[in-house]
Order: structure tokens, then C-alpha cells, then sequence
């Protein structure tokens, strides 16, 4: 897959609370970096629009015996050859264009 027909939405980067758990409800397609990286904060999406589902992270909560969390489902729109980054926006998720 060429990472450069696809938009690239950073979820999991230092400082976001949020993670892509599916696109149009299928398992996020990561970038892949290398065979010990476990999770990618890069999610390589086509163009176009799409239902996203992105979980606030257990962490923000604190420490619990019973993981906390909140899923929240995004409809976005994007284009290739961009990225984005999934930030808080008035306490909810909301995705943002990176300008590099």
C-alpha cells in the first residue's frame, strides 16, 4: 500500500487521550515501522469520508481494576496526502489538519 494515496491520522501520539479502534468498522490499517513496534500511532485511511471509532484512553482516568473508558463514533472526511491528528474539543474527540 503507498502511504502517500492515503490521508494519515495520528490517534495514539504523546499527548492524545484518543485511540482508533475501527475504520467503517473494520481494524485500523496501521503504518508499519518495524517486527518489535506492537502498536503504530499513524492509521493510514483513503481519501474520502469515513465512520470512525476511537476510544478515550484508560489512562486519563487514572489507575482502576476496572478499566474505564468511552468510545466515540466520528465521521470524517479526508484527504490523501495529508495528515490529521485526532484531538479533545470542547471534552470530545475531533479530528484536526496537521499543517507541516
Amino acid at each position: 500500500m503507498a502511504h502517500w494515496r492515503h490521508a494519515v491520522i495520528e490517534d495514539y501520539v504523546v499527548g492524545s487521550t484518543y485511540e482508533i479502534i475501527s475504520v467503517n468498522g473494520e481494524l485500523p490499517n496501521r503504518r508499519k515501522h518495524g517486527i518489535f513496534v506492537t502498536i503504530v500511532p499513524l492509521v493510514l485511511v483513503s481519501k474520502g469520508r469515513h465512520e470512525v471509532l476511537v476510544r478515550e484512553r484508560n489512562d486519563r482516568f487514572g489507575e482502576d481494576v476496572n478499566p474505564k473508558y468511552k468510545d466515540y463514533k466520528l465521521n470524517i472526511n479526508v484527504e490523501a496526502n495529508k495528515t490529521y491528528r485526532i484531538v479533545e474539543n470542547n471534552g470530545k474527540p475531533s479530528l484536526i489538519l496537521v499543517e507541516r
